[in-house]
């Protein structure tokens, strides 16, 4: 189904609706710059770690789609992200900051990434050139300033934090942090909190929404695992949600069953799965590798900025 005029509003009625063949037709372009790079070893010993390496670099990214095929994009329904694709013309510019070590092992010494933490933004050009309703609706073509730490100095342990500054406002509107204890295959424990100012009318701009996201795993056998994840709206103290995913991982087959429960439904789900039609074996373990998100674990599942940047291994 496609909008029947293109000035119909995003969720058209059936009857601004019609039933006709649609096409879209567009591309994109990105370019990456990395670099200039400068690195410094520092020598000598803590702990287990023995020599340190502070890389500073530099990063750029400018992607651009045309706004091409404009009137058939403005007759699609959106349902999805991929129904809103539409033309952009930006800049995404960063410093990341890295350090790295020597970790003692059984054999020698391994290469470890101690942790990284970046500085970007993104700039919109098309919006800088805007000429249109400045006067009600003035250009404000630079995004969020976005630092990003994350840290992992053993196996163990990761952290993670996030905080996105609005530069309009000059206030910081979102923070995430988290904690991830990983035991391989064993076991998992998780623990992040998420927080973002609220700007509606009638509320206080400096109220926000706090959410606190705890997960856990545990490989009852080398078969069966058992996860529950859970998440506290911690200003309200409500839980708004509970998930308890128990799995069989087989050699050739497996399934989960899940049960969740939030404030307005409880849900149950069995899934079946078939191992060597579409994907390689592999040895069972927990498929979860938490992050911190947006909302939380359980909502917006997307990464957190417009642009992620590819760091290099630390033996490159």
């Amino acid at each position: 189904d496609q909008k029947r005029p293109p000035d119909v509003p995003g969720n058209p009625s059936r009857d601004d609706q019609k039933q006709s063949p649609l096409s879209r037709e567009m591309w994109f372009s990105s370019l990456g710059v990395a670099g200039p790079r400068f690195s410094r070893v520092y020598n000598g010993e803590f702990g287990p770690f023995r020599d340190f390496k502070h890389i500073l670099s530099f990063q750029t990214t400018y992607s651009y789609a045309p706004a091409m095929d404009s009137r058939d994009r403005k007759l699609i329904i959106p349902i999805d992200s991929v129904d809103s694709f539409s033309d952009h013309n930006s800049v995404s510019y960063g410093i990341v900051n890295r350090v790295l070590t020597k970790l003692k092992t059984g054999e020698g010494f391994e290469t470890r990434q101690l942790f990284t933490a970046s500085l970007t933004q993104s700039a919109d050009i098309a919006e800088a050139r805007r000429e249109q309703n400045l006067s009600a609706n003035p250009r404000r073509p630079f995004g969020d300033v976005v630092l990003d730490i994350q840290s992992r100095p053993i196996s163990l342990i990761r952290f993670t934090h996030e905080a996105f500054y609005d530069v309009y406002e000059h206030e910081i509107d979102r923070l995430s942090t988290g904690l991830l204890l990983e035991g391989g295959r064993n076991w998992y424990l998780g623990l992040d909190r998420t927080w973002s100012r609220q700007r509606s009318r009638g509320r206080d701009p400096q109220s926000g929404r706090s959410d606190l996201n705890f997960s856990a795993g545990y490989g009852l056998t080398r078969r069966w695992f058992l996860e529950y994840l859970t998440r506290i709206n911690n200003v309200q103290n409500i839980t708004l949600q509970q998930s308890v995913i128990l799995r069989y991982d087989g050699c050739c087959w497996g399934f989960n069953l899940t049960f969740n429960d939030n404030k307005d439904i409880s849900e149950v789900f069995f899934t079946f799965t078939m191992r060597g039609l579409l994907e390689g074996e592999r040895a069972p373990t927990f498929k979860r590798r938490q992050k911190v998100y947006k909302y939380g674990r359980f909502f917006e599942r997307g990464p957190l900025t417009p642009y992620q940047f590819t760091e290099p291994s630390p033996d490159k």
